[in-house]
């Protein structure tokens, strides 16, 4: 993954600590593949399949040795859309799916 939005040199990325990590640098994740779990508590990088592991670098090292524009995952920096005085935005400003609790 890309990180050039973070200005540090990072010695790992903190999967299992994700969302604190991106709210901490003010940064997110753009074009993670379906097909493999998002980074979270229950990710684990070294349990993934070689199907998982192509769909995450593939594309990275196609657009590396070929120069071509893939789209690979990568971390970016909140757009100013998401940010509002440097902050996030309240979260009842959000547009959040109606969801129903089960008992």
């Amino acid at each position: 993954i890309e990180t050039d939005a973070i200005d540090q040199r990072l010695d790992h990325v903190p999967w299992t600590d994700f969302s604190n990590f991106a709210y901490r640098y003010r940064v997110r994740i753009v074009n993670w593949p379906d097909k493999v779990d998002a980074p979270g508590p229950m990710f684990a990088y070294k349990k993934l399949g070689s199907e998982q592991l192509r769909c995450l670098g593939a594309p990275y090292v196609e657009h590396c040795l070929e120069g071509t524009d893939t789209i690979y995952p990568k971390v970016v920096p909140w757009s100013d859309g998401e940010l509002f005085n440097g902050r996030l935005q309240s979260l009842s400003s959000l547009n959040l799916p109606q969801t129903k609790l089960l008992r």
